[in-house]
């Protein structure tokens, strides 16, 4: 899982797509997937309504300030006004995998020799940071991430976060 100063060694040589997916990815939990199909009328007043990916549960992510700022920013990139895709190609079409990993792996790769990021991570890692988090702040990661099952949130979990512990008085 990265750190949050390798996280910020990566956005620092990152392209803008990059710099606004992954404060969205963060504060969501979406899987890549999701994320690159959300649609602008998926966004309501009382939040982003989706269905989720596995299980097919319909879902609403409630608004914060952090996720309407990070939404905002998604909508300053440039793109085609009649896209109806939050994520889009010059030609308004929603990603691909194979083109958004394409673009992951070349900003990884200028990290790699620009910044003293040392280690690769991927778009995938970032939903264990999210859960990761969510667990530190007292939410529920299991919820957050959309597992029905805590075992497939405690692959997430397992060892991402240290154990604390308290001193002998």
């Amino acid at each position: 899982m990265p750190a949050p100063r390798e996280i910020q060694a990566f956005l620092s040589v990152a392209p803008p797509l990059i710099q606004a997916y992954v404060p969205f990815k963060i504060l969501t939990g979406f899987r890549q997937g999701q994320l690159l199909e959300l649609r602008k009328d998926q966004f309501k007043s009382d939040g982003i309504h989706f269905t989720q990916t596995k299980g097919g549960k319909r879902r609403i992510m409630a608004w914060s300030e952090e996720m309407r700022a990070a939404v905002d920013a998604i909508k300053a990139l440039p793109r085609p006004v009649t896209s109806m895709f939050l994520f889009c190609t010059r030609r308004g079409q929603p990603y691909t995998s194979d083109g958004f990993r394409s673009i992951w792996h070349r900003a990884m790769n200028k990290a790699l020799t620009e910044t003293d990021l040392r280690e690769r991570f991927t778009e995938h890692d970032l939903r264990a940071v999210t859960g990761t988090l969510a667990q530190e702040r007292g939410q529920d990661a299991q919820v957050l991430l959309g597992h029905t099952n805590p075992k497939t949130t405690e692959i997430y979990l397992r060892g991402k976060s240290p154990e604390r512990i308290k001193p002998l008085k």
